[in-house]
């Protein structure tokens, strides 16, 4: 839409956002929408299942990780260590 204002031509540009309630409804009691909110539950009951199997996983091998863990910080000290005996050996 343009509009003449003080001799000149202005274009404005309008845009508008709404919510249709009586569509949404219409969308919402269809078939296809309620097909599609079935198979999204189906689909969701897959990654639920998943992630429970997964966090039953990490406790039953959260000691192991634990260990795991201390082994591996020992090991990273240990390394420090014989870097810092080496240090002080050549700079002695």
């Amino acid at each position: 839409m343009s509009v003449s204002y003080h001799g000149r031509i202005v274009m404005v540009c309008v845009s508008h956002i709404g919510i249709d309630e009586d569509y949404i409804k219409y969308i919402m009691a269809s078939q296809t929408f309620r097909r599609q909110v079935e198979k999204f539950r189906e689909e969701f009951k897959v990654i639920t299942e998943l992630a429970r199997q997964s966090s039953a996983t990490n406790t039953i091998l959260s000691p192991a990780i634990a260990q795991r863990n201390r082994s591996t910080n020992n090991m990273v000290q240990n390394i420090r260590g014989l870097n810092q005996g080496a240090q002080t050996t050549r700079n002695s």
